[in-house]
């Protein structure tokens, strides 16, 4: 049913009933017609006043199914007493098939919409084609697009009616236009999620449109680029409209949100760089997220910085000097430092006294940082001679835990599970494993299908499991409790660098080597890609959150240290209230 209601009267004045249920109304632009699409999928052209239906026409029925094929192969983790691991294939009959390496896909196949000249009906199938009906002579035109395109999303008209604009479905990410007169297409893509709804500015310059992807984009329309990007929903955005003058963007997400956005105005940078170059393995942050720890270089004293303003606040002159590395524990009690020639200090920071000093001798320290309870503080040390070596010591006297038992043969990366029971080790030859610290027994081995070093990294709830190889770049996130995989993506053709959860486990951080995707974050529930980020050229080696998870950074093996800030929700309604 449609119900037509008197605004100014507050009171329903018509109703247009409808054999299925009603999946895209248009009115045209003198509001004496209405075309409503159903998921049977027939087309109705009403007149309004006598509420009787002048055109109507069958097209393909809207499948609302969810499709559930993949091309991805299933994976999974073994037991400790099989070395292999399965790749079960997944097969589903559904009327739409696609091939993607998530099973994405969308209800919303289907639009009708009249050219604000009034002359045209655009109806978007719910198979990939546009049909044209010329209300004037009745001509029809169909435009067929080609796959990956699935369906039609999206429609808008230019306010001049010469352009068409199309979202193609959850195959397609790319926006299709056309010149409806000379029959010509360009296409806009930059969005990683499929096209939901789409809409000229008045004066017909810019398209806005709004994805599954969580962003919205505004496109010049003359120059067919992107002019702007903005994100803030954190679900998918199904609606946008601009309002009369051109001077603000409404939107509509999946979990119900409205929100405001002015398209003028002017966007903040995306980044801050700190203004000093620093050893890669830092940052460390302190429990509120407000300041952080950084070991410059090539030498000096370890600095005392405001996440803000990205400003130093105190240099920290008597921990000495030279240190690389530096690993900080939760309640910000104790600082681990490393150096160059092997030593690790570790510090009672509040009392500001060396409690410790743990000698490697012809060694550089690489990695410090101290498990989730802060029971154990891991290191990575990398003797002259060559092979780096794991170490892990009880905070409690600061004794050394053996390691006899566990395999540290061609050892890349370690993480400690949140309950400090499990230690995870990423290996050189693309496997990963998962060792039990009071047996030493392995409890499983994960193939990752990657012939190169394997980064690890436990959710922090630890329940969840993510690996990724650092050539093939493929990301995977494993269930704790199954072993069961569900493939991310391959984020990196070239070279994957750091793996790391948000503090909510609701996001999943990559960084790697790519002219285009230096920084990315994917939807860990979804395994879809969120964000990628813009920074400064650099092999970025570091990567993490602060504890509110509201400041993102990434330091390089260059000495390059960037950071990005995305306020809480709390932080944006206050500075709404405050407006």
């Amino acid at each position: 049913m449609v119900s037509l209601r008197d605004l100014s009267a507050q009171k329903e004045i018509a109703a247009f009933p409808h054999s299925a249920k009603v999946v895209s109304v248009a009115f045209s632009p003198d509001a004496q017609a209405m075309a409503t699409l159903a998921d049977d999928g027939e087309v109705r052209v009403w007149d309004i006043e006598s509420q009787q239906v002048v055109t109507h026409f069958v097209t393909a029925p809207v499948d609302i199914q969810p499709d559930r094929l993949s091309a991805a192969a299933k994976v999974r983790a073994t037991p400790a007493a099989d070395a292999t691991a399965g790749l079960p294939g997944s097969e589903s009959k559904q009327t739409r098939t696609r091939f993607t390496t998530t099973p994405i896909y969308t209800d919303h196949y289907g639009s009708v919409l009249f050219s604000p000249d009034g002359r045209l009906l655009a109806v978007g199938e719910a198979k990939p084609q546009i049909r044209l009906l010329d209300r004037a002579t009745g001509k029809e035109t169909v435009i067929p697009v080609p796959p990956p395109a699935d369906g039609i999303t999206a429609l808008a008209f230019s306010p001049d009616s010469r352009l068409l604009a199309a979202g193609c479905g959850a195959g397609d990410n790319d926006i299709h236009v056309w010149n409806v007169a000379g029959g010509t297409e360009f296409r806009l893509a930059g969005h990683s999620g499929w096209v939901a709804n789409l809409a000229f500015s008045p004066d017909g310059q810019t398209l806005a449109s709004a994805s599954a992807d969580q962003t919205i984009r505004l496109w010049d329309v003359t120059r067919k680029a992107e002019r702007r990007r903005s994100q803030g929903n954190t679900n998918e955005v199904w609606a946008i409209a601009w309002s009369p003058g051109g001077q603000d963007l409404v939107t509509g997400a999946k979990d119900g949100s409205v929100r405001f956005w002015d398209p003028a105005a002017k966007p903040a940078a995306a980044y801050a760089v700190l203004p000093v170059p620093i050893w890669f393995w830092g940052p460390a942050f302190f429990p509120d997220s407000k300041t952080f720890l950084a070991p410059p270089a090539p030498a000096g004293a370890v600095g005392r910085w405001d996440a803000a303003t990205v400003q130093e606040v105190e240099k920290l002159s008597f921990l000495g000097t030279n240190h690389i590395s530096l690993g900080l524990s939760r309640d910000a009690r104790w600082l681990a430092l490393g150096d160059a020639v092997g030593n690790i200090q570790v510090w009672d920071f509040n009392a500001r006294r060396c409690v410790t000093n743990l000698v490697f001798p012809e060694s550089r320290v690489f990695a410090l940082f101290f498990s989730s309870r802060d029971n154990v503080l891991a290191g990575g040390v990398f003797p002259w001679a060559g092979g780096m070596a794991g170490k892990l010591w009880a905070v409690a006297g600061w004794r050394e835990i053996a390691p006899q038992g566990i395999d540290l043969k061609n050892f890349f990366e370690i993480d400690l599970s949140p309950n400090e029971r499990t230690l995870a080790i990423g290996y050189g030859n693309g496997t990963a494993a998962w060792w039990d610290l009071a047996t030493r027994q392995r409890q499983a081995l994960f193939d990752c299908h990657d012939a190169s070093a394997v980064h690890v990294a436990f959710s922090p709830d630890g329940r969840l499991f993510a690996t990724a190889g650092m050539e093939g770049g493929l990301v995977t996130v494993w269930d704790a409790a199954t072993r069961r995989a569900k493939p991310i993506g391959r984020s990196y053709r070239n070279a994957l660098h750091d793996l790391a959860f948000s503090p909510d486990g609701q996001r999943l951080i990559a960084s790697g080597t790519s002219p285009k995707d230096v920084m990315k974050l994917w939807d860990v529930e979804t395994g879809r890609d969120v964000a990628t980020l813009p920074d400064e050229p650099g092999w970025f080696v570091r990567i993490g959150f602060s504890p509110d998870g509201n400041t993102l950074f990434a330091a390089s093996w260059e000495g390059t240290a960037l950071f990005w800030r995305a306020p809480s929700l709390a932080e944006i309604e206050a500075n709404e209230r405050a407006r």
